[in-house]
């Protein structure tokens, strides 16, 4: 079964902006205290799939996927959030590591947290979380 997560985070990678302000930091699931700023993190929120009258069938699933862009300023926090949708991630259309995307949407706009830094600092670490919708057709 192919991973719409592992190709999202291989479509971010292969952007140079992104590559540029993050390096390799596009981390699924969460971001271990004090890791290094700035850095994205993407997790599948949910997926459903297409079904008839008779039934779960193959065909297309869509996955809601959280992409979560950490900074050490809200400002930073902010861009790098732009930077990815501006990455070329809704154009994302076609055959990607056995993902087969079809389309691609932003589903919630911009989120705004914060939280500590690391245990026992003073510092914060700023968020801005945008979940977008991929859709894309199943294999067997």
């Amino acid at each position: 079964m192919a991973d719409v997560g592992q190709s999202l985070r291989d479509l971010l990678l292969d952007d140079a902006s992104v590559v540029a302000q993050v390096g390799s930091r596009v981390i699924p699931d969460s971001l271990a205290q004090g890791e290094t700023l700035p850095a994205i993190t993407y997790r599948v929120i949910s997926t459903t799939h297409e079904h008839d009258i008779n039934g779960p069938k193959v065909g297309l699933a869509t996955a809601r996927i959280a992409i979560e862009c950490y900074a050490s300023t809200r400002v930073a926090a902010n861009a790098l959030a732009e930077l990815v949708r501006l990455s070329g991630i809704l154009d994302w259309e076609g055959d990607d590591n056995g993902v087969d995307v079809r389309a691609i949407e932003i589903d919630s706009g911009a989120e705004y947290l914060s939280e500590q830094n690391s245990e026992g600092s003073h510092e914060l670490r700023y968020i801005t979380a945008t979940d977008y919708s991929i859709t894309y057709r199943e294999t067997v």
